[in-house]
């Protein structure tokens, strides 16, 4: 997510990166003062494949391998956007104590 927030937001922009602790375990944040993504375009930007950029110097597959991560640890992964506000993506993952219990 730094890699993509580095990519799109031009200079003298700023990229912010936040860690807390929550009853889900800790939430991470990137946030952006880049060019920010249309509301209809949040969640396919977590699709393989999916670029919204004309750039094309990736292959689309970093947010999408992101999501993969982050949802087999347990966590979950979101954007908050709006076009010319920048972009914050969220992700959370559980904590050894947030963790469910498996009964044996």
């Amino acid at each position: 997510m730094r890699r993509c927030a580095l990519r799109f937001t031009s200079s003298p922009g700023t990229i912010t990166v936040r860690a807390a602790a929550d009853e889900a375990g800790i939430r991470f944040a990137v946030a952006d003062s880049g060019a920010g993504m249309p509301a209809d375009q949040l969640e396919i930007v977590f699709e393989r494949f999916r670029q919204l950029s004309r750039d094309r110097r990736g292959l689309g597959l970093g947010l999408y391998i992101s999501k993969s991560i982050v949802e087999a640890h347990g966590g979950r992964i979101w954007v908050q956007s709006a076009a010319a506000a920048g972009s914050t993506f969220y992700f959370t993952v559980p904590t050894a104590g947030a963790l469910p219990s498996v009964a044996s």
